[in-house]
């Protein structure tokens, strides 16, 4: 039964397009005919309806974030099902049986290893979701770094697909809510671009060339009351979707970010709202997409 809600998160592997939603997991569409997709297929694992809802750990119905693999038959997917909020791994091979191959939870992490920069003593929050994630493909390594919220940056090796294995955990000045993260290599040196969801918000640079050495390099403080939700960095630039204030625009210079412009396609004066304003950007060429969640699809240059 095809059941359409909140979509967060589209991929597209040919002839098929998987479909992230906020209550129905994953749908599967064929989209041979662009105007006229044709439903195929569901995988989602339990409902906000059971009973068993918030004890259910295996439950997946409120997906995040998709990637696919660029040439496997396979998907990667944040989890925000309470109370599972993991990262599985799923098999496309057949999109009409998904299946998982694996899954990555935060209470798999050592809670030692956990800090925050409010407290040396806090420890991991298990329940805490993943709340996006960057894929890195380093040869015939597969890495990725989940944004977890208040526990930061998680590094996770993913190469055996079957096993995920923890490598660290990055934690960081003014560190509050990590909402996303971009990976992103500079001559010779290799950075992470997180921002952090909250109040206070700010966009941080990471050395992450020797993860097991991470060097902060700069941080650009947003004003006031502006989120940052996400990241896209192309070249030098930064583009951050900030909800009610538009699309904020930063320049890189490896010692320091600065604004360079903004674009407002919302109410610039209005209260934070998680439902207005920019929710996504997507850079080509010169070319700009920019997606509003009251004011549809903006094409910039």
């Amino acid at each position: 039964e095809e059941v359409v809600d909140w979509i967060r998160e589209i991929e597209i592997a040919e002839p098929y397009a998987y479909v992230g939603t906020d209550k129905n997991g994953i749908l599967v569409y064929n989209i041979n005919d662009i105007k006229n997709p044709k439903y195929l297929a569901k995988f989602q694992i339990g409902s906000d309806l059971d009973e068993d809802k918030d004890s259910n750990v295996n439950n997946l119905y409120e997906v995040r974030q998709i990637e696919l693999h660029p040439s496997k038959a396979i998907a990667y997917v944040a989890n925000t099902t309470n109370p599972a909020n993991d990262f599985r791994i799923l098999d496309t091979s057949d999109p009409l049986h998904i299946s998982e191959l694996s899954r990555f939870r935060l209470s798999m992490i050592p809670t030692q290893t956990i800090t925050t920069s409010t407290s040396a003593d806090e420890v991991l929050h298990p329940n805490r979701y993943v709340n996006d994630f960057f894929i890195e493909y380093d040869n015939d390594k597969v890495y990725a770094y989940l944004a977890s919220w208040e526990n930061g940056l998680i590094v996770v090796d993913i190469t055996n697909t079957g096993q995920p294995k923890y490598i660290t955990s990055i934690t960081y000045e003014n560190q509050r809510f990590t909402g996303s993260v971009v990976i992103q290599k500079f001559h010779q040196k290799k950075y992470a671009f997180v921002n952090d969801e909250s109040f206070l918000s700010n966009v941080t640079v990471l050395n992450v060339s020797d993860i097991h050495s991470v060097e902060f390099v700069t941080q650009y403080h947003l004003r006031k009351g502006l989120f940052a939700k996400k990241l896209f960095v192309n070249g030098s630039k930064i583009y951050a979707a900030s909800y009610n204030e538009g699309l904020q625009v930063l320049d890189f210079n490896e010692r320091e970010l600065k604004q360079t412009s903004f674009f407002y396609v919302s109410n610039e004066d209005s209260l934070y709202s998680p439902s207005v304003g920019v929710w996504d950007i997507f850079v080509q060429d010169n070319t700009l997409f920019v997606s509003d969640m009251e004011n549809g699809l903006f094409v910039l240059r």
